[in-house]
């Protein structure tokens, strides 16, 4: 449907806009029969930062992004029965699982 392309479509491109902002070399897109992975070898994140990506709107004055398009991507997956969980290490990446 229009609403789901729109969706994915809007969570594929932040992944890749953030995936190319921070410094990742490599983005893999897995599909599996459960979810769609979206992983990249940038910089990660930490504990402290990860706990706000894609949970409240956070307002920054620094460098570093503010999960803003990343909250807005779990809100519209939201809308078609979709959930997105976001997985990271410091200094290896990120992934983010898209999962009904």
């Amino acid at each position: 449907t229009q609403r789901e392309r729109l969706a994915f479509g809007l969570c594929f491109d932040v992944f890749l806009s953030n995936s190319q902002k921070y410094g990742a070399t490599k983005v893999v897109f897995t599909l599996t029969d459960e979810a769609v992975l979206l992983s990249d070898d940038g910089p990660g994140v930490s504990p402290e930062r990860l706990s706000y990506l894609g949970v409240q709107k956070v307002v920054s004055s620094s460098s570093t992004g503010t999960g803003n398009g990343l909250l807005l991507s779990k809100q519209l997956l939201g809308l078609i029965g979709w959930t997105m969980d976001i997985q990271s290490t410091l200094g290896e990446g990120m992934t983010i699982r898209l999962h009904r």
